[in-house]
């Protein structure tokens, strides 16, 4: 898994917009070897990352704090990946997930489209593909923020025309 960090990789800083750069990500992997490497090349790209072990303290970080993206191993101890994000859609957090799984065909099928998982990565994967597919899914999350703050601005003002046209009396 040494191979993150070696050839082809290239520094993407200047490749990634500012909004990425600010994006805070929690990365949740069981391997000391494999959360060091992936902490370090997503510190190196810009971005605010926060680590942990184990399942549990996933989604105890999760629920406590505000991520902008979970990229999640799925066989972790005392709580899967997949409880993880299961979880997290219960309780109505639709932040963006990577799976980055040696198993992550789990997450593939309609019985798991609920999860809604963002992206898939499957173990072992390079530096290349892993900046890439979490500057994607950023971009996706921000264009799809844009959309809902678009269509909530233009309800509020249909609302507050509707109560305008109401009260002076004028029929739409």
């Amino acid at each position: 898994m040494n191979h993150l960090l070696e050839p082809p990789f290239r520094s993407p800083m200047s490749a990634i917009t500012d909004s990425a750069q600010r994006a805070r990500i929690l990365y949740v992997e069981d391997d000391e070897t494999i959360r060091c490497l992936v902490e370090e090349l997503l510190t190196r790209a810009g971005y605010f990352v926060t680590t942990v072990s184990d399942g549990m303290e996933g989604w105890s970080t999760l629920a406590s704090d505000r991520f902008d993206l979970v990229i999640t191993d799925n066989n972790l101890p005392r709580m899967t990946g997949m409880e993880i994000i299961a979880r997290a859609r219960m309780k109505g957090l639709m932040v963006p997930v990577i799976v980055a799984s040696g198993f992550a065909e789990l997450f593939m099928g309609a019985e798991n489209d609920w999860l809604r998982v963002a992206a898939l990565l499957q173990k072992p994967f390079g530096a290349e593909e892993l900046l890439a597919t979490v500057e994607q899914v950023l971009r996706d999350a921000s264009s799809a923020r844009a959309v809902v703050q678009a269509s909530s601005l233009a309800l509020r003002e249909a609302t507050t025309n509707a109560e305008s046209y109401r009260r002076w009396g004028i029929n739409e």
